[in-house]
């Protein structure tokens, strides 16, 4: 599968949630930003790290937010997706190892014109979302 090399999608501001030991599932954050002319679609993600990734988005639906699974997101041409708390994010199930601060997680994102976009995440605990 190859990989972008100077292409349209790049990425930025990867990281992904630090979660104590014993908690089995994740999410990634990234920005992926297509500044090529063609609309391009993100179709999967995958990393070594866990047995599963998924897609998803958080959706509103009869008051209550809930999150769900996304088989394809987006990517017009010159424009981003953010992947954030609250929007799509990339779900890491069965984690095969404890995540640790120093060690940044490798995924990719599987683009519907056959290529993937890789990046580092860096794992982050996760932010507060209170602002005093």
């Amino acid at each position: 599968m190859p990989v972008l090399a100077q292409a349209a999608v790049s990425s930025s501001e990867a990281r992904i949630r630090l979660l104590p030991p014993g908690v089995p599932n994740t999410a990634a954050y990234v920005t992926v930003l297509n500044s090529g002319e063609k609309d391009i679609t993100i179709v999967g993600a995958q990393s070594d790290v866990a047995e599963r990734v998924e897609l998803h988005n958080h959706v509103m639906d009869d008051g209550m937010m809930s999150m769900q699974k996304q088989d394809e997101i987006p990517l017009p041409a010159g424009s981003e997706v953010r992947f954030q708390p609250g929007g799509y994010h990339i779900m890491l199930f069965d984690l095969k190892a404890p995540l640790s601060a120093n060690t940044p997680v490798s995924i990719r994102l599987l683009l519907d014109n056959g290529q993937s976009l890789m990046f580092s995440a860096k794992p982050q605990k996760p932010q507060s979302e209170h602002h005093h």
